[in-house]
């Protein structure tokens, strides 16, 4: 027999073998990469029923940012003084706390501090000269302003006495005319350092026993209702009226009995 024929059965049993083992091979590539992709599935699955499954977190809501209150009152802001009401910068001239303030007509930032009252009153007075003298008789007051119209800026501020209820100060617009060092009273008194706004009204020093220098005071009360109708003074106040005042400033003598227990003599 030929050696080829007897052969040819090994080899096919060969073959078939190799190829048996290629078959199988693949179908348990197939089956295992089936339970990958299966499993993937699976997890997945359960990962999305874990996350349905936790309580959710406990997180605090954060609380919507509050505006800024609206200035209110006194501010500052780059070394300028305002004042606001209902968060609006006033302008021009106002009245706070019993003080008279400019401010900006524009921008609202304080130009200038006026004062009381009296302050302002003594704004809308002219005067020739660059002197205003103002008297408050229910106040007792004398007050010397220095500038002009509008722009008066207060430099002394003093205690006077005024005039008595049968004996009162003449109020009213006047001007500062003469001068003179002293003069002697008919009750034997003298008073230093007068000056005339009215007549025989004069602006003058406390009341002093005669002799010749201001020594011995016969009445140095002030800030009440007590002279024959002059203005009394310190002695060193009155000195400086006579002295530095120039004639024809303009003198203003009012009364306001508003908050005074003392009301103005008639």
């Amino acid at each position: 027999m030929n050696p080829i024929i007897k052969r040819q059965p090994v080899i096919t049993l060969i073959l078939a073998l190799i190829a048996g083992l290629a078959c199988l091979a693949f179908a348990t590539q197939t089956v295992s990469a089936e339970t990958t992709a299966d499993e993937a599935i699976c997890d997945s699955t359960v990962g999305v029923q874990d996350n349905q499954e936790q309580p959710p977190t406990d997180q605090t809501a954060t609380e919507p940012t509050q505006p800024p209150a609206p200035p209110e009152g006194w501010q500052i802001s780059g070394g300028v003084k305002y004042y606001y009401q209902n968060g609006v910068p006033l302008k021009g001239r106002h009245r706070i706390d019993s003080i008279w303030y400019d401010f900006n007509q524009n921008t609202g930032a304080l130009t200038r501090t006026i004062g009381d009252d009296m302050d302002m009153k003594a704004q809308s007075y002219k005067s020739k000269k660059k002197m205003l003298i103002l008297v408050s008789y229910s106040k007792h007051r004398f007050r010397v302003y220095k500038g002009k119209k509008n722009k008066w800026k207060r430099i002394k501020d003093w205690k006077c006495t005024m005039g008595a209820r049968s004996t009162p100060t003449p109020r009213g617009t006047y001007t500062v005319k003469g001068k003179g060092k002293y003069f002697n009273t008919e009750h034997g008194y003298r008073c230093w350092y007068w000056t005339q706004f009215k007549g025989n009204y004069l602006i003058h020093s406390i009341v002093y026993h005669k002799s010749s220098r201001p020594s011995r005071a016969a009445d140095s009360r002030l800030g009440i209702n007590a002279s024959h109708g002059c203005i009394r003074l310190a002695t060193k106040n009155a000195k400086w009226v006579n002295r530095k005042v120039p004639r024809v400033t303009k003198v203003v003598i009012y009364c306001s009995t508003k908050g005074n227990p003392e009301p103005c003599s008639k």
